[in-house]
């Protein structure tokens, strides 16, 4: 029963990471430390307030309702993040395929 539980927490778990992936692409640092940091309390202080009552199980609930509600939480800036594109992505291809040794051009 407890491995379930962890299995639904990681694809829950998933959607935080791929938040995370897109919110570097942008250059939100920021972002993701605030993410981070909400489901680091989420999931410490739910799995801390079901461990009593339910042992490793309890915990294990925790973890899943802390990763559950961080994903609902980040699922439409996901959504945002991919409809916007990668930013000044084609200054960013023109950059890596010029010639560094080149001299510049007036």
């Amino acid at each position: 029963a407890v491995l379930r539980l962890l299995l639904v927490a990681v694809l829950a778990r998933a959607a935080t990471t791929l938040h995370n992936a897109l919110a570097r692409v942008h250059r939100r640092v920021g972002e993701i430390a605030l993410v981070n940091a909400a489901a680091f309390f989420a999931v410490l202080g739910l799995s801390w307030a079901f461990l009593g009552a339910g042992g490793i199980r309890g915990a294990a609930l925790g973890y899943l309702i802390g990763q559950a509600a961080i994903a609902a939480a980040v699922t439409p800036r996901i959504v945002r993040l991919l409809r916007s594109g990668a930013p000044d992505a084609a200054e960013n291809v023109a950059r890596a395929t010029e010639d560094p040794w080149e001299p510049e051009q007036p």
